[in-house]
């Protein structure tokens, strides 16, 4: 029982890590969780697109007049921002879901540990449950 318990703290994800992973760039979070990959490359490239496209909407507005470049400026901004902070929220939350159902397996494992699944002579599954006092 204290092994299968130290196995299941080795298993689960720091959020933490995930939540700073993901500050850094966009997805290192949900890939570090490693429970669903394609989701990570997706928020990445949309990182990247983003980011990328924001860079580029930057350098246009730059040669514009201020009064008509403050309100691009701001409006690429707060995408990137808004952006960034959907993705540090949703590493955080990826992590404490997948710690939540690496626990509830384990808890299901323990109840049907002393379930036992046999053939009798004739080849008839036969189901058996042992417990002690």
């Amino acid at each position: 029982d204290r092994r299968r318990q130290e196995s299941l703290s080795e298993m689960k994800r720091d959020p933490a890590r995930a939540l700073l992973l993901s500050t850094l760039y966009p997805g290192l979070g949900q890939l570090y969780v490693g429970n669903d990959n394609p989701r990570a490359f997706w928020i990445m490239g949309g990182g990247t697109v983003l980011l990328a496209g924001g860079l580029a909407g930057y350098a246009l507005l730059s040669n514009r007049p201020e009064e008509a470049a403050g309100l691009g400026n701001l409006m690429i901004t707060l995408t990137l921002l808004g952006y960034h902070l959907w993705n540090i929220r949703d590493a955080y939350v990826m992590t404490d879901e997948y710690n939540r159902m690496l626990e509830d397996k384990y808890r299901i494992s323990e109840l049907l540990a002393p379930l036992s699944l046999t053939a009798s002579l004739d080849k008839t599954p036969v189901l058996s449950y042992s417990f002690s006092l």
